[in-house]
């Protein structure tokens, strides 16, 4: 159940996220490039889970594998909120919410 969500939660905001960054002429790019990129782990992974589970004996392993990755990215992507933008940044940023209007 708590997968379901999270799952349907994460494709649902990829629409909305690459809208909000990349405006509404960037977005359906934005889009699918993120599938895309996603397509690649959510097509390897599961083999790979096969193949530790294969040389383990159970999924631990693999689970650990599989969350791993998505922390380090929360990690950073938290660290970079303390940074503050750059004055390019910033002015790109007040154009781009100018567009959406």
């Amino acid at each position: 159940c708590i997968l379901g969500l999270f799952d349907g939660v994460f494709i649902t905001m990829i629409g909305p996220v690459a809208y909000d960054i990349c405006g509404p002429k960037g977005a359906g790019q934005a889009i699918g490039f993120l599938l895309a990129m996603c397509s690649i782990p959510l097509t390897i992974g599961p083999p790979v889970a096969g193949f530790i589970y294969d040389k383990v004996g159970n999924y631990t392993a693999a689970f650990l594998l599989a969350g791993f990755p998505p922390l380090v990215g929360a990690g950073v992507m938290m660290v970079i909120r303390c940074y503050p933008a750059t004055e390019e940044a910033k002015v790109e940023e007040t154009r781009h919410r100018g567009n959406r209007k």
